[in-house]
């Protein structure tokens, strides 16, 4: 019953997008909060070098007045999406603890974004990375889904379909599901969809990216993740077929869908399967989000919060 109330009014739902009669439909500007406290369990002392993610500035956010809790020992900018970070070199005494962090006034707009009519869809796949995986099992399921499709948007449509009508929602982690594992777990979070969605694009030849955030504007900023894919017009259309899933079983309010994310997300970084320089030493994440530990403290979450201003 849910369901077939929610596939009613999703039409309607957008309707009030377009018209921006929804919050997340117009531009929100929120003060955002990003905190780490690191502990140390030991009895001996012990340092750690904790990366924390810095929001980008991109076409649809804007990010000013960043404000430091604890200055960071140094900062650094992630080669292949250019997601910029800062470090602090943390030493803690046996039981001891310490905050670090910063706030900063970040601004969203909703993003639109639809591809180019009549692209043609090709054949030869890009390559993928370890998350983004395109097997043969990927390949298979790309040909079932180009079927009669007959430009990029129908393709693009049609695998999205696909995820959200096989894949189920659940059991979130603070890393990232791959492609394979959203094909063979029973449930995987909104990153499983993301890859599983952008490995089938890459197989046919249309650029991806992953998009990682926290939810703002409501009670929790929980973490988030999602798709962009190249538009064919210099542009990056946004997909989020975690979110209209749970839209559709009655699970969510939230803004996302097909080409559609409202400004009720704030963006730390871009990308998957990230390695860059930290202090001459080389790193690697499957994406930046929770802080990064390199060492012996326990550093693993962030609490943040995006309250509207």
């Amino acid at each position: 019953m849910v369901h077939e109330l929610r596939t009613i009014l999703f039409p309607l739902r957008t309707i009030a997008e377009r018209w921006k009669l929804l919050p997340y439909a117009a531009r929100q500007t929120y003060q955002f909060s990003y905190r780490v406290q690191a502990r140390n369990p030991a009895t001996t002392s012990r340092t750690a070098l904790i990366v924390c993610p810095l929001p980008p500035i991109l076409p649809y956010q804007q990010v000013r007045d960043v404000r430091y809790r604890t200055k960071p020992d140094g900062s650094g900018i992630e080669p292949r999406y250019h997601n910029r970070f800062d470090w602090w070199n943390v030493e803690l005494p046996p039981g001891g603890s310490a905050v670090i962090g910063y706030d900063a006034t970040v601004s969203v707009n909703p993003r639109a974004v639809t591809l180019a009519a009549g692209l043609p869809l090709k054949s030869a796949p890009l390559s993928g990375d370890r998350y983004f995986e395109v097997t043969e099992q990927v390949k298979e399921l790309a040909a079932v889904c180009a079927r009669g499709a007959h430009d990029q948007r129908a393709y693009v449509a049609r695998c999205y379909a696909y995820v959200i009508t096989h894949l189920r929602y659940g059991e979130p982690i603070s890393g990232l599901y791959r492609a394979s594992e959203a094909l063979r777990l029973p449930q995987v979070d909104c990153g499983g969809f993301a890859t599983l969605l952008g490995a089938l694009l890459l197989a046919r030849g249309i650029p991806v990216r992953l998009v990682v955030g926290f939810w703002a504007g409501y009670a929790e900023a929980g973490m988030h993740a999602w798709l962009e894919c190249d538009n064919g017009s210099g542009a990056w259309a946004a997909l989020d077929p975690s979110v209209e899933q749970l839209y559709r079983n009655g699970r969510t309010w939230k803004s996302g869908r097909k080409f559609f994310v409202g400004s009720d997300r704030v963006v730390v970084s871009l990308g998957a399967d990230l390695e860059f320089s930290l202090a001459g030493q080389k790193v690697s994440a499957p994406l930046l989000q929770h802080p990064l530990v390199v060492g012996s403290l326990d550093a693993a979450h962030a609490d943040v919060a995006a309250v509207r201003v």
